[in-house]
C-alpha cells in the first residue's frame, strides 16, 4: 500500500521513493558503466531543475519587489536542496 504526502510518495514494499516525478530506488550498481549512467541521469535531472529555477528568478525581475524577493528565496532553498541531494547520492 502506498502512502501519499503532497508530492512525496513512499512505497515501503519496493523501497521506492517518488519526489516530483523522479523515482529513487535502493539499487545495487554492479559495474562502472551503471555508475556512470546513474550519475549522468542524476546530473541531467538536476541541471533541468536548476535551469527552471534560474528562469523563474529571471522572470521575477519584471514583477514587484516582494515577488522578486520570494523567487530569490525559493531559488536559494531549492539550490541548497539540490546540492545536498547531489552530495548524499
Amino acid at each position: 500500500m502506498s502512502k501519499t504526502w503532497g508530492v512525496v510518495r513512499a512505497v515501503p514494499r519496493f523501497k521506492e521513493l517518488t519526489i516530483l516525478g523522479k523515482e529513487f530506488f535502493d539499487m545495487k550498481i554492479d559495474d562502472l558503466s551503471e555508475l556512470e549512467a546513474q550519475i549522468d541521469s542524476d546530473l541531467a535531472w538536476r541541471e533541468k531543475e536548476l535551469t527552471a529555477i534560474k528562469l523563474d528568478v529571471e522572470a521575477s525581475e519584471e514583477k514587484s519587489p516582494s515577488e522578486q524577493s520570494r523567487a530569490i528565496r525559493t531559488g536559494i532553498v531549492l539550490l541548497y536542496a539540490h546540492w545536498e541531494g547531489a552530495i548524499k547520492n
